[in-house]
């Protein structure tokens, strides 16, 4: 149900956007049904990705004017004519790339982004493991991987999907839905393993990729269901 509401003045650090395309992002389908696992067990507002222009600034905003054609995320509800966001949630969008597009790929690929660059910091050379390599998170961190130079080692849960891996020109794929994954990269790779997890998958599986790290290697969990289980590893 949609309803009217006040428009709400950006305050320090803040833009408002006249929203003119918001994605329905996995995050919204489990909000819809209640599974949307948080720390404070707040749900957030429906719609967390955006395209559109900035119709105010707050004070102290220097990056961006009335009038930028930007893209971004929120957890203020983007399914509105208007939202109100960090200003840091938001850029300038570049020409070619239309409004829809952008706000497809905003979490998506902020998330890959996080993980690989700021928290990985994958190089080139690594030998990465991207789990779940067919949805957005995981073509985003593909193409971030390729960009770096590193090689890629991707799973997938459906042969379909996993052809679909192939198709794209990754050589070593792998069923995200069985362990074995570990000991066929172990193979595939002389024994190494992987420099890099961005894992998403749980139990077993998250584990196997664990033990599948080389020395020096980086874990990034982006999976909910664990850390909100408060599972324990054994490390």
């Amino acid at each position: 149900e949609f309803a009217a509401f006040d428009r709400v003045p950006p305050g320090p650090g803040q833009i408002e956007v006249a929203v003119s395309a918001s994605s329905i992002n996995f995050a919204d389908v489990l909000v819809t049904f209640g599974l949307y696992q948080t720390a404070d067990g707040k749900q957030p507002q429906l719609g967390t990705d955006f395209a559109g222009v900035v119709t105010a600034v707050g004070p102290d905003v220097t990056d961006h004017q009335v009038g930028d054609h930007v893209g971004g995320m929120s957890p203020n509800g983007c399914w509105s004519t208007f939202v109100t966001c960090d200003a840091r949630m938001a850029v300038k969008l570049p020409e070619g790339l239309t409004d829809a597009q952008a706000a497809a790929v905003t979490t998506a690929s902020a998330t890959a982004w996080y993980g690989l660059q700021d928290l990985a910091r994958i190089k080139a050379g690594d030998k990465v493991l991207i789990h779940s390599a067919t949805g957005g998170v995981g073509q985003a961190a593909i193409a971030i991987a390729r960009a770096a130079g590193a090689e890629i080692y991707a799973t997938a849960g459906s042969e379909k999907r996993r052809n679909l891996l192939r198709d794209m020109g990754i050589e070593h794929v792998y069923d995200s839905r069985s362990v074995e994954f570990a000991e066929q990269i172990r193979r595939d790779t002389d024994g190494y393993g992987v420099d890099i997890v961005l894992n998403s998958v749980v139990g077993a599986a998250q584990r196997a990729g664990i033990k599948l790290l080389a020395v020096g290697g980086r874990f990034v969990e982006i999976g909910k269901r664990d850390i909100y289980g408060d599972t324990k590893l054994g490390l």
